[in-house]
């Protein structure tokens, strides 16, 4: 009999239930799904990076030799003097260049004995007319060992390893045939490289596996492939590897050993994006999933609460006239929690059940990007009892609480008619500001705080979506600032760089030299100089305005927006730069609107007088044109067109992703809104009945039953903002220092007036329900049954 009763009573909510099951849903769902997928990948990752002896830091070093290794090329090997890089050099005498590189290798190993080194090296490859590209990187023996998925380890020199994606997407299967250069391949397996699992192919953040990849090949075939070649050390420490004691020991000492001159940058594996980026997205998407799971659990929750109060308080003239039969508060409180467990249980259940079988996209989504071994999706017990139980028991203690509290008053207060609420101070506060507003105002702002716990749910998740709103508009064109807009104000169509062992190719019309030079530095850190003509017509410099900045190289440095986020440097400031062992002051003019890199631009002369010691002021090495280049004239080509097409997979990712946080979001706070409204028109059904008798339309009612909302909604935004921009500020700062990436994640006014129009959309969308009930109030049945 009570269990029918309760019954009939929440039929009567079913549509506020729903919706809360809704919630409750999303919380399982969002945190199963996630966990399932990222667990997928994080278990066969971490055996694959042990089992393969992934390194636990990376050395960057300059590419030319420095004062003593020339010294000694000249004195041993003859060499004439001058600027010699080492890329150049392996291709004249590849004893000196091995010889090079095992006297810095032991020199650092020398001073840091608990450290082993190993030379890796990798050669960036264009082919299928400059479409594709694949990084062959040469064999190791005992860092970063290769691991093969399918097939066998390539033995003869026609032979290849790609990875599984690639070939997946190329519909490239075991024993078919590449071509690279001109020369048939024959894929022999599917690769993996631990150092390697996020495939950045130079600075642009662009990845897409179906255009490039990571290919082995025999040692002998690796020295036979022509295309820009690139080294540095891969280092593992001989027992555990400690980060905060390797910071200490080795990073913030390096700078004071000159032996290691040579060195332009050492990286914790942590902080490596190639390898390291997929620790901090594994971690941060189990937080993530945590946290959004926890917040939407938590407003679920106290919805919950609040309906639970209101259907009890409703119902107290029946609750106390059971008790006074000698019903039990036990016997009263079971129906009601037996239909909570009815309504909690099968949507967190579903919420798993779905997440699960999405996890399965989830991890796959991983894959597009991250180049790691993956396993089926298992069930795991404590990801079971996180989703479903740990909510479960939170609404069903929670509504035991209120019961019990509800239950435990005597039957006399229960049976007496009329209920006056407490006014909170906060209600008082109000009124007390609005005095002397019309009567109208008063109610419309002051009312909604009769019920600070309402209002507390109301707050929070308002704040939490707008919060969500507010990072998805500053991600708007994210991926357009770090590399398609770079491309789209440049007039060049191909970029070229030049082999510099063999004699510098004739430009003709159309085509334009510059010169790059990647191993500078500032405050001990690598960046990059860039030498362009201040009147060139290819590669034009603009600022953030949009006004083209190139002549200014005659007055000084240009440097980017990177350089300018990172270094805190702005116009007019100088800089101090090294080149090899020279320094020089710089004076910065400008600032380029320019993400990718850390760049420094200067005249091409000028920088060619530096890098050469001044000896010569028309040194470059690369080579803009708006014709194609035949690729055999040149170390490698770089088709513009090409980079544009392959960022298209990053937007439409970002897109997706975005899209999917601000729908979520918008939904989450339309269930909250409808919720919320609807049970304030329950609560104050007397109050509409007494404005409509007094003579208020249907339209004054709802403006001052609901227009509260919206100011209060607007103000939540508000308060959000600030939290939101300073959230950003933290990531942004932390990817800069731990990562050396920047992301322009920048407030602009326009995002305030965005989402304020969203919240108000959202408001509207919440409140349609509970302005349905107020223009379906009958005054005659309402006077009809007024007690009071």
């Amino acid at each position: 009999m009570l269990l029918k009763n309760v019954l009939r009573t929440f039929k009567k909510k079913i549509v506020q239930l729903s919706a809360v099951g809704i919630v409750i849903f999303l919380s399982s769902f969002i945190f199963t799904s996630m966990f399932y997928g990222i667990n997928s990948i994080q278990e066969p990752a971490e055996k694959f990076f042990i089992d393969n002896n992934q390194e636990d830091f990376s050395i960057d070093m300059i590419n030319v030799l420095i004062q003593s290794e020339l010294e000694y090329a000249i004195s041993n090997y003859d060499l004439a003097p001058g600027v010699y890089t080492l890329a150049n050099i392996k291709k004249e005498n590849k004893d000196l260049y091995y010889e090079i590189l095992n006297k810095r290798e032991n020199a650092f190993e020398e001073k840091y004995k608990l450290c082993n080194l190993e030379l890796r090296e990798y050669k960036d490859i264009s082919f299928d007319d400059s479409n594709h590209k694949i990084k062959v990187i040469k064999k190791s023996q005992d860092i970063n060992i290769p691991m093969i998925e399918a097939g066998e380890m390539p033995s003869a020199n026609d032979e290849i390893a790609v990875t599984k994606i690639y070939a997946k997407k190329n519909n490239i299967k075991l024993n078919d045939v590449l071509k690279i250069n001109g020369k048939s391949y024959k894929v022999v397996a599917n690769v993996l490289f631990p150092d390697y699992n996020l495939p950045l192919f130079g600075q642009d953040l662009i990845i897409d596996n179906s255009m490039q990849t990571i290919g082995l090949v025999t040692d002998e075939e690796y020295e036979n492939l022509k295309g820009e070649e690139g080294f540095h050390f891969a280092g593992v420490a001989k027992g555990e590897f400690k980060e905060n004691t390797f910071q200490k020991n080795v990073v913030n000492n390096i700078k004071e050993q000159e032996e290691l001159n040579y060195i332009t940058n050492i990286t914790s594996t942590k902080n490596q994006m190639r390898s390291g980026a997929v620790y901090e997205e594994i971690r941060g998407g189990k937080a993530m999933s945590l946290g959004l799971s926890f917040m939407i659990s938590a407003i679920g929750i106290m919805i919950v609460a609040i309906i639970i109060y209101k259907i009890i308080r409703s119902e107290k003239g029946q609750i106390g006239l059971l008790k006074a039969l000698g019903y039990s508060n036990t016997e009263i409180a079971i129906p009601y929690t037996i239909l909570i467990l009815a309504i909690s249980l099968p949507m967190l259940a579903l919420g798993y059940g779905v997440g699960k079988f999405s996890s399965v996209f989830m991890r796959d989504l991983y894959l597009e990007f991250y180049l790691l071994p993956s396993t089926s999706i298992e069930s795991n017990i404590l990801v079971l009892i996180t989703a479903i139980l740990v909510p479960l028991i939170f609404v069903v203690s929670l509504s035991m609480v209120i019961i019990r509290k509800m239950l435990s008053k005597n039957p006399l207060d229960l049976l007496r008619a009329g209920d006056v609420e407490k006014v909170s101070k906060l209600n008082k506060l109000v009124s007390k500001i609005l005095k002397n507003r019309k009567a109208t105002t008063k109610f419309k702002y002051s009312f909604i705080f009769n019920n600070l716990g309402k209002f507390f749910v109301f707050f929070v998740g308002i704040v939490f979506v707008s919060i969500l709103i507010m990072f998805t508009l500053m991600c708007n064109g994210l991926f357009d600032k770090m590399t398609t807009d770079y491309y789209n104000g440049v007039d060049y169509k191909y970029e070229a760089y030049i082999d510099m062992t063999k004699q510098l190719p004739t430009l003709e019309n159309g085509k334009e030299k510059f010169l790059i030079y990647p191993d500078g530095k500032y405050e001990n850190d690598s960046i990059t100089l860039k030498g362009i003509e201040y009147d060139n017509k290819l590669h034009k410099l603009y600022n953030h305005k949009g006004k083209e900045i190139t002549g200014k190289l005659k007055e000084g440095v240009i440097i980017n927006k990177s350089f300018n986020m990172k270094y805190d440097k702005e116009i007019g400031d100088s800089i101090k730069v090294k080149i090899s062992d020279r320094e020089y002051n710089l004076s910065v003019v400008d600032i380029s609107n320019e993400f990718n890199d850390f760049k420094i631009y200067m005249n091409l002369s000028e920088l060619s007088e530096m890098v050469t010691d001044k000896k010569s002021d028309e040194l470059f090495n690369g080579v803009y044109s708006k014709n194609s280049l035949d690729e055999d004239k040149y170390l490698t080509v770089i088709s513009k067109s090409v980079i544009l097409e392959q960022s298209q997979l990053m937007q439409k990712f970002i897109k997706y992703a975005l899209y999917m946080m601000m729908g979520s979001s918008m939904a989450i706070a339309v269930i909250v809104l409808y919720i919320l409204t609807t049970l304030t028109v329950e609560d104050k059904y007397y109050d509409i009945s007494l404005l409509k008798v007094m003579g208020y339309n249907d339209k004054e009612v709802n403006s001052m039953i609901l227009n509260s909302y919206f100011i209060y909604s607007i103000l939540s935004f508000l308060i959000s903002v600030p939290i939101a921009v300073a959230s950003v500020n933290v990531m942004v700062k932390y990817l800069i220092v731990n990562f050396n990436m920047v992301m322009p994640l920048e407030f602009e006014l326009w995002q305030l007036f965005v989402g304020s129009v969203i919240i108000g959309c959202i408001f509207f969308i919440g409140t349609l329900g509970a302005k349905r009930k107020i223009n379906k109030v009958s005054l005659q049945e309402i006077l009809k049954e007024y007690r009071e």
